[in-house]
């Protein structure tokens, strides 16, 4: 029989945090899941943990990775799944305690996301990652303009239905697989649910690519950018797909494009700023990520503190 919920989970040098990643699936109330590791070349010897933690468990599906890199790995991660549902997990993070509460409406939803617990190396709490349901609920067209914040890959679970269609990617640039992954299931859910609550753990590590959530250095910056870049070509040669419904399609592309031309310029001006003629608090944002780095890390620590601080109460 097929299992209800497939875990994807690409690893590569990660021996250090996997077990928490797979220790939180054995911990759920359903024992109807799998989990599937692909393992991307690792030289720290995380597939053979994986094979250990297996343990013989014929839920846990150990493989390597074909090719390189994330994309490559849950491309064959998926080809190696059964469930009816797809949920990506990361294998330096895991499950929060509370996702096994909310399983059952999860799997009751065509496409669902979730807010994070952001956690240190030991999992130890530092703040809340709200992401609101503002992705969920607004139309599809407004996905299209520079900036636009989407759910990551982890936040999501959605049905096998919704996976054919997303599944295989093409070669994209790590993370930024995040936002194609965030548009096809936007295109093609027939609704996304975002539950308040924070049912992942996202570690905080040395080490992570982009140097981890609240880094805005200049390069780091630079490099996100360029990487949005490489995914906007990639959603252009699928302009018939994702822009079939979309006025203007093509002007929303280069608009974004402009954005993150610019986002991407070494020692861009504020006059290249203001003349992307973004709405005041966007073109605030912007300045104060490429003018003032340290600012806009402030900034997003604050906010995701203070958002923990909420939730506390509210509890």
């Amino acid at each position: 029989m097929k299992p209800r919920l497939s875990f994807l989970i690409p690893v590569k040098n990660v021996a250090p945090w996997l077990a928490d990643a797979v220790d939180g699936v054995r911990s759920l109330s359903s024992a109807d899941w799998e989990i599937v590791v692909a393992d991307d070349h690792s030289g720290d010897g995380t597939k053979d943990l994986a094979s250990r933690l297996a343990g013989g468990d014929s839920r846990i599906i150990v493989i390597d990775n074909p090719g390189r890199g994330t994309v490559a790995g849950l491309n064959a991660a998926y080809a190696a799944s059964s469930g009816g549902h797809v949920k990506f997990l990361d294998g330096d993070d895991a499950l929060d305690p509370g996702f096994s509460a909310r399983l059952p409406e999860i799997l009751a939803e065509d496409a669902s996301t979730h807010d994070a617990r952001i956690v240190d190396e030991k999992l130890a709490p530092l703040s809340l990652l709200r992401l609101t349901d503002r992705f969920a609920v607004q139309p599809y067209a407004e996905v299209f303009r520079g900036g636009i914040v989407s759910p990551p890959r982890w936040a999501w679970t959605f049905s096998r239905r919704i996976a054919d269609v997303l599944f295989p990617m093409p070669d994209l640039p790590s993370i930024h697989e995040d936002f194609w992954v965030a548009l096809v299931i936007k295109k093609a859910a027939a609704r996304i649910v975002h539950f308040d609550e924070p049912l992942y753990l996202y570690r905080q590590r040395a080490g992570q690519i982009f140097g981890g959530l609240f880094n805005f250095s200049p390069d780091i910056v630079r490099r996100r950018a360029e990487a949005m870049l490489l995914v906007l070509e990639a959603v252009e040669k699928n302009s018939a797909f994702f822009g079939a419904d979309v006025p203007a399609f093509g002007e929303r592309l280069a608009e974004m494009r402009k954005y993150y031309r610019v986002s991407a310029r070494p020692g861009a001006s504020t006059g290249d700023i203001l003349g992307l003629r973004l709405p005041l608090g966007r073109t605030l944002k912007l300045w104060t990520v490429l003018k003032a780095p340290r600012a806009a890390s402030f900034v997003s620590r604050f906010k995701a503190g203070r958002a923990s601080r909420l939730f506390s109460r509210m509890k």
